[in-house]
């Protein structure tokens, strides 16, 4: 992790913390808030943050600027250059105030005026508790360039309230006897540790994938229109690829990394602007003028304000492109500029070309021959230049041989195009490949010779080129091929080892809690034996939840039964959870698939049918297994609303794969979706895997 993504919190007990992070302070006195608070404020103005410290009403705008430069006069400075500045705090908070679009728009401003993120203080507000009610979208503040400090008077919280508020924070601080202490947010922090842990696979598998891998935040002007993005992260390959620095541009904008991009004609900023925005993703080939490469892009967003992109260098082939085009002009120039007559025809015997001394010759401009049969166009010389008045272009293509022309220059099929020769004695030749087309050269034809020798060369090169390309993109999909499957395994492995430590530990817990709550119902008064009969049913549902939860993050029965009979549990719990009755049929799912295609073919099919619930307003769904040729299919099919499938939207910030997410997994390991459905018109969706041929025998 790069320096930039570990920020120091200014406090000894607390340390470096990285961007997103959220702790809180329970406090006494306004003596316990500057102690904490100036480290807090120095240290974001060494890490060139913008310092945000919103007040309440007990703590007025003025008094608490005025305490800052008590306690160090340095900050009269900072304050007067705008480092830090003291705002007023109003409740309750407009929604985009100071969380969410706020948020957003407060930092953009930070970065357009230079800063790296944002370092914000700010009090609960008055009578509630919890991160979640005081800052809307707590959970997306982490992909941000942000750390959050939130203040609680410690007389006005209860203890209970002390604890919940404690969990959601990656830590708390709170003064006793013995000095401050920090307290571990137990639920918060195994959530981020979770998450680093799943994002460090992730980076892992982008590292060492060939293409160009980089994600970014758009930065928005005042208008809410984009002006500039900052990278968030690059792979080794964007390094090798753009030849910049991941270090040095790793947390800075476009626009000072590139200086000049906001004039490149691909307009970059405004491009990704709309994908950030609008989610859509989008594939384009450009130039980069700042880099002097040709890419090819793929960009999307994973979430509204975010987008990544994955790109290849395609210099090569542009440039090879470049050479074949500027030699096949040279070729028409130097055809153009000859002095012998050229005429050229299809396969159909149709103009494609004529050059100038042609054109005097037959009395056509090209733009009147090209398109017209070549026999009319030739037609016309008849009598005048002493050539044969018999379809020569007719006779070429139908004999595929060589035909003698009364000055002496022939016209033969040679490897499945037709080129001129001088020798009149030539033998039949045919490639058995069929005739592209003919070429008349009435003169001498030296010149057109070397031209197509030339073509031919740089044909060559090309498809030497060509083959290259072909070979490196099929080993970059073998390797996204294997990425996939590992991305899928470790995100179900994941799932596993939090269902286990669900089962193994959080649910023990709960049940010895329950086993302690009875023991002491039995033994209280009739006011405390109702308070523990009340706390046994919660702790009653919270166990059934956790066992619910287990269930649904990892089925037991998908690796100890295989995938048939994974989804017969999972229509009795679409059931039995959503109301959704399925009509199931089973005609042979494969033994021995492979463990990623089980998983995805799983997870697609639980989340076509979460579809179903959510949008289709369908209550009956029906789910068909069967094995067609060496494919495994399976559809899923309802009554329901529809909808237009012509565009698929990337997976949403709420999780699952999507229907994108699923098509391009699939894509990925060889299968493929197809999707059936209309407005008004009910959806079928079909899900296609490749089968090991000793596992469709065996079917």
């Amino acid at each position: 992790m790069r320096a930039f993504h570990r920020r120091d919190s200014g406090i000894e007990l607390v340390g470096d913390l990285p961007w997103g992070s959220h702790f809180c302070q329970f406090y006494d006195t306004r003596d316990d808030l500057l102690e904490v608070l100036v480290p807090y404020f120095r240290a974001g103005i060494r890490n060139n943050e913008l310092c945000l410290w919103k007040v309440d009403a007990a703590l007025e705008v003025a008094g608490a600027a005025r305490a800052l430069i008590d306690a160090d006069p340095a900050f009269a400075g900072h304050l007067g250059a705008g480092r830090i500045r003291v705002l007023e705090a109003a409740w309750p908070h407009a929604p985009a105030e100071p969380a969410g679009d706020g948020i957003s728009r407060a930092l953009d401003a930070a970065v357009l005026e230079g800063f790296d993120g944002l370092r914000l203080a700010t009090p609960a507000p008055p009578s509630e508790v919890g991160l979640a009610r005081h800052l809307p979208g707590a959970a997306s503040l982490r992909a941000l360039n942000l750390i959050v400090l939130v203040l609680y008077p410690r007389g006005q919280v209860e203890v209970p309230d002390l604890l919940a508020i404690v969990k959601e924070h990656r830590c708390a601080l709170l003064r006793d006897a013995g000095g401050w202490k920090v307290l571990e947010g137990s639920q918060a922090r195994a959530t981020e540790d979770d998450l680093e842990r799943s994002e460090e696979k992730l980076r892992s598998l982008f590292g060492n994938m060939h293409e160009g891998f980089a994600f970014h935040r758009i930065v928005l002007d005042a208008a809410g229109d984009p002006c500039d993005y900052v990278f968030l992260e690059v792979n080794q390959a964007f390094a090798r690829l753009t030849g910049l620095d991941p270090d040095r541009i790793v947390g800075q904008r476009v626009t000072t990394v590139l200086p000049g991009i906001g004039d490149d004609p691909t307009d970059w900023i405004g491009r990704y602007g709309r994908v950030a925005l609008t989610m859509q993703p989008t594939q384009f080939e450009s130039h980069a003028a700042a880099l002097g490469k040709w890419f090819a892009v793929s960009a999307f967003s994973p979430h509204r304000g975010f987008f990544a992109v994955t790109f290849s260098d395609i210099t090569a082939r542009k440039r090879a492109e470049a050479e074949r085009q500027a030699i096949e002009e040279r070729l028409r120039i130097t055809l153009r500029s000859i002095g012998d007559a050229v005429l050229s025809a299809d396969a159909d015997g149709r103009v494609t070309f004529l050059n100038p001394v042609a054109t005097a010759l037959t009395g056509w401009t090209e733009a009147e021959a090209l398109g017209r049969p070549a026999t009319e166009v030739f037609r016309t010389v008849d009598g005048r230049t002493g050539l044969p008045a018999e379809d020569i272009v007719g006779r070429v293509l139908r004999e595929n041989r060589a035909v003698l022309l009364a000055n002496n220059t022939s016209i033969v099929a040679r490897d499945g195009r037709l080129v001129p020769i001088e020798d009149s004695a030539a033998p039949i030749l045919s490639a058995g490949g069929g005739v592209a087309g003919v070429v008349l050269v009435f003169h001498d034809v030296t010149a057109k010779r070397e031209a197509q020798e030339a073509l031919r060369r740089a044909n060559d090169e090309l498809e030497r080129r060509v083959d290259e390309r072909t070979r490196e993109l099929a080993d970059a999909n073998r390797e996204l091929r294997a990425l996939a499957g590992e991305l899928t395994l470790a995100e179900q492995r994941e799932r596993r080892r939090i269902a286990k430590l669900l089962h193994d530990h959080l649910q023990q817990l709960l049940v010895a809690s329950k086993f302690r709550v009875t023991a002491l119902r039995h033994s209280a008064d009739g006011g405390a034996r109702a308070t523990g009969e009340q706390i046994s049913a919660m702790l009653d549902e919270a166990i059934q939840a956790s066992r619910t939860l287990t269930a649904e993050l990892s089925p037991p029965i998908l690796y100890e039964r295989g995938l048939g009979a994974a989804l017969r549990w999972l229509v009795t719990w679409m059931l039995e959870k959503h109301g959704l009755a399925i009509d199931f049929s089973d005609r042979g799912a494969p033994p021995n698939l492979a463990e990623d295609v089980i998983v995805l073919l799983f997870e697609s099919v639980r989340e076509v049918l979460f579809n179903v619930v959510k949008h289709a307003g369908a209550s009956r769904a029906a789910v068909d297994v069967c094995c067609e040729g060496d494919d495994l299919q399976i559809s899923v099919s309802d009554a329901g609303a529809g909808f237009e499938p012509a565009v698929l939207p990337p997976p949403g910030p709420g999780g699952g794969f999507g229907l994108f997410g699923i098509r391009e997994r699939l894509t990925l390991l060889g299968g493929r979706l197809a999707i059936d459905s209309a407005p008004g018109r009910g959806t079928r969706v079909v899900l296609s895997a490749p089968v090991p041929r000793a596992a469709a025998a065996e079917a």
